[in-house]
Formats: C-alpha cells, sequence, structure tokens
C-alpha cells in the first residue's frame, strides 16, 4: 500500500481500494477531496477486484492494516476500508475497531454507526451481510456515507 493511501479523518482511518481504470467517486465528481477531508487517493491495483467482492477477504485485508498501523506506534483508531465492485458500481465497506487484535472479542462500535449514518446521509446502503458493520453503498454515496459515518462516532 502507496503513502498516504490511509487518510486520517477525524475519528477513524479511511482506505478506498479502487481497481485500475475505475476512479474514486470524488475524482468522478472532480472534487478536491484532500482538502475537503472526503475521499482520500484510493490504492490502485489490478488486484483489488476481488476484495470489493468479497467481505471475508476485506476483513482479512482490514486485520492486517490494523496490525500494521499498531506497530507504527500512531494512535489507534478505527478503520474503514471501501472496496469498489464495478458491477454493481458500488462500495464494500467494512469498519473495525483500531484495537482489534486476533482473539479478541470487543463491541465494534459501526455496526450502529453504519446505519446511522446511512439514515444521515440519505445513501442507498444494503446492509444484507451478517456483519452489521459491513455494508454495501452506492459510488454515487460513498463520501457522503464517510462524511455522515465521521458524525456518527
Amino acid at each position: 500500500m502507496a503513502k498516504g493511501a490511509a487518510k486520517t479523518l477525524r475519528s477513524f482511518r479511511f482506505v478506498v481500494l479502487t481497481p485500475p481504470g475505475s476512479l474514486p467517486p470524488a475524482a468522478e465528481a472532480g472534487a478536491d477531496t484532500a482538502a475537503a477531508g472526503g475521499v482520500p487517493a484510493s490504492v490502485v491495483d489490478p488486484e483489488l477486484a476481488v476484495f470489493g467482492e468479497s467481505a471475508g477477504m476485506l476483513a482479512r485485508l482490514a486485520d492486517l492494516l490494523v496490525d500494521a498501523f499498531r506497530e507504527t506506534r500512531r494512535p489507534q483508531l478505527p478503520l474503514v476500508l471501501a472496496a469498489l465492485h464495478e458491477p454493481s458500481r458500488s462500495y464494500l465497506v467494512l469498519g473495525r475497531p483500531g484495537s482489534a487484535r486476533a482473539g479478541d472479542v470487543r463491541k465494534n462500535p459501526f455496526s450502529l454507526a453504519f446505519a446511522d449514518a446511512a439514515r444521515r446521509a440519505s445513501a442507498a446502503v444494503r446492509a444484507d451481510r451478517f456483519d452489521a458493520a459491513v455494508a454495501s453503498v452506492d459510488a454515487d454515496d460513498l463520501v457522503a456515507f464517510v462524511e455522515a459515518l465521521q458524525n456518527a462516532l
């Protein structure tokens, strides 16, 4: 993952995974999100499509990134990953507590925050997975969803 791919927002770290040839939602809109605090520059790699298709694979990546951030001795913040699923023009979004370690059982603050953020942003969100901290968010609604998620946490 390139340096700067993870953007530290007010209440969590945020990473967008986008396959090549795809634009992050803010780039499509022509917005300068780095200055606005929205979606960070995305990580672009041909192998990233698998993360938009599988919540399990995205969860494994999230756990790996949480462990990596813990080793940097930076403040422990929750992590939100968004992976593009091109066929449905949506992002699979997953939230992980920043302090989780393998084997830890802790309350995930994203479970209720995802539902609240979807309501606040009037975003098209589908949360039909076992894990309530995983949702499918329409590509056009990702920026609004992330901004509402910041306010919900």
